[in-house]
């Protein structure tokens, strides 16, 4: 076979696959903006963090309903309710049950959701969402 036969019966395999790979491309998942709590080592930042939060409580999570992504994703986007006890910042619109999701940016549970917790928050927004921004347990004396 002549190198200029190979290059033409190439061509339109190149373009098969670009056609196929291109699609599966768009179906990835977008990148996740950059935790405003995390400095740039990837290390809890609180003083960042209480100035990126619209607010900040102290609290509880309870009724966790475990919601685990199909492989290979193996995220669990789980649904908790937080109770506060004690706000630490603004808390205007919020009450003193707030549902929250774990979605795909932020990060996951603890492991054992038992004891308190200072949760640093974002939201309302003009849709009623809240979400939270970092989960810190807090240190039992």
């Amino acid at each position: 076979m002549s190198n200029t036969r190979l290059t033409v019966l190439s061509i339109p395999l190149v373009l098969l696959i670009l056609l196929f790979t291109f699609p599966l491309a768009s179906l990835a998942t977008p990148p996740c903006p950059p935790s405003p709590c995390m400095n740039a080592q990837f290390q809890f930042d609180p003083t960042a963090c209480k100035a990126a939060a619209d607010w900040i409580g102290i609290g509880r999570i309870s009724d966790v309903v475990h919601n685990r992504g199909e492989d290979p994703l193996y995220r669990d986007f789980a649904k908790f309710t937080f109770r506060v006890s004690r706000w630490e910042k603004n808390h205007a619109g919020l009450k003193q049950e707030i549902e929250l999701q774990v979605n795909w940016c932020n990060l996951p549970l603890p492991l054992s959701p038992e004891g308190l917790f200072r949760i640093y928050g974002a939201g309302p927004s003009d849709t009623g969402e809240v979400q939270y921004l970092f989960i810190e347990p807090m240190q039992t004396r």
